[in-house]
């Protein structure tokens, strides 16, 4: 008997559930995709919309291995999940994800829209995440003024903060000081300017005859302790990460920093009081020039990858090398899918053998897999790839 959860809960989507959703064993499995209106009078269409999808699914899920036990169950969750769709549909994003299966319901909402699918096979159909999951690209924004201190994460869809326990929340709790804290004044900045739109932030900005050299020596010991919280924090990544604060923090900052993928342009400013999305844009027309290189150097350096033997075109040979984490880069054809299937218990892989109902796309897998242990996925145009196979990957080792 499956069990049920009458209402999934919108989650966030992570690299990580892109492997979790690819690699459960072979079952009947329902993926819905949907675009979502946000605002208008095309709002009240959501609800009906995803109703028509969840019933199109449970018609299929009932014709499906001859009106199984878990056929029937499955349909019965799809079943009170219509009853629910308002709620389901609640605060909209761009884009709907829902995947439901015996024991499993994930409903995911991004700023990305999808065309409208309900697929029913014995695998999730992850190929549309990857357009939103893809390395174009993750990035960190460390955001700093005097009473806050913030670590964000974000790709060029959008920017959140996470929560970092051993990150000092200011000055005064990094160095358990209050006279500092008294001994400044602020005045408002803009992200990247000097043009006041926040009312309430402030800056660093001396106060009084304080000496400047004493005031320099606080920031550096404050900022080592945040880089000491980062660096127990971001240890494995390789990300961008943008600074945001006023313009003469940052030399400081740089001077104690040990994370490798530091930006050398901060979004100067205030960052007290700015939004995530005010931060966003900022952020990423710094970092997105990153993106394009890393792009472009994984096309051109392919060939030389090859040749090491440290790449390869051949699907199987990258789906074993992925699973294993070795794949640091994978160029993928938009469009392009490849049909296959995995043993359950082996893992062994092997190129269309069954009907499509029992196959999945093996592109998918090598990308989910790649996203999930770190690695960079750039989907390419056919002619752009720089090679005839539809997949090219490049290894860390």
């Amino acid at each position: 008997m499956a069990h049920t959860i009458e209402v999934p809960k919108p989650m966030e989507l992570a690299p990580q559930d892109l492997r979790l959703l690819t690699e459960l064993p072979a079952e009947l499995s329902v993926s819905i995709y949907m675009t979502m209106y946000r605002s208008g009078p095309e709002v009240r269409q959501n609800p009906v919309r995803l109703k028509n999808l969840l019933r199109q699914a449970t018609e299929r899920v009932r014709a499906a291995k001859n009106g199984s036990e878990a056929a029937r169950s499955l349909a019965a969750d799809l079943e009170r999940m219509v009853e629910n769709v308002e709620e389901m549909v609640a605060e909209p994003q761009d884009g709907l994800a829902l995947f439901a299966r015996d024991g499993v319901q994930r409903l995911y909402k991004v700023p990305v829209r999808f065309d409208d699918l309900a697929s029913v096979s014995t695998r999730f159909h992850i190929t549309p995440l990857l357009e939103y999951l893809q390395d174009d690209g993750r990035f960190f924004v460390l955001a700093v003024s005097q009473k806050d201190v913030r670590l964000l994460e974000g790709n060029k869809h959008r920017l959140k903060e996470v929560e970092v326990d051993a990150l000092p929340k200011n000055l005064a709790d990094a160095l358990n000081i209050d006279e500092y804290v008294r001994s400044v004044q602020f005045h408002t900045e803009a992200p990247g300017g000097r043009n006041s739109i926040n009312a309430g932030g402030g800056m660093f900005h001396g106060h009084g005859s304080g000496d400047q050299g004493d005031r320099k020596t606080t920031l550096t010991l404050f900022f080592r302790e945040l880089d000491n919280a980062l660096a127990a924090y971001l240890h494995n990544e390789t990300a961008p990460l943008v600074f945001a604060g006023v313009d003469y923090l940052f030399p400081i900052y740089q001077s104690v920093n040990s994370y490798r993928g530091l930006a050398d342009r901060p979004i100067t400013g205030n960052p007290e009081g700015w939004s995530a999305d005010q931060m966003h844009g900022p952020a990423w027309d710094i970092v997105k020039s990153q993106f394009e290189a890393d792009r472009a150097a994984a096309k051109s350096q392919y060939g030389t990858f090859a040749a090491r033997r440290q790449g390869s075109d051949v699907l199987l040979q990258i789906l074993e090398a992925a699973r294993t984490g070795r794949v640091a880069a994978l160029l993928v054809a938009r469009g392009a899918r490849e049909l296959g299937t995995v043993d359950p218990d082996t893992g062994e892989v092997s190129l269309a053998n069954g009907s499509a109902a029992d196959c999945e796309d093996l592109i998918a897998l090598a990308a989910a897999r790649t996203i999930a242990t770190s690695g960079a996925v750039y989907l390419l145009e056919p002619q752009e790839m720089p090679t005839d196979s539809p997949v090219a990957a490049l290894y860390r080792y």
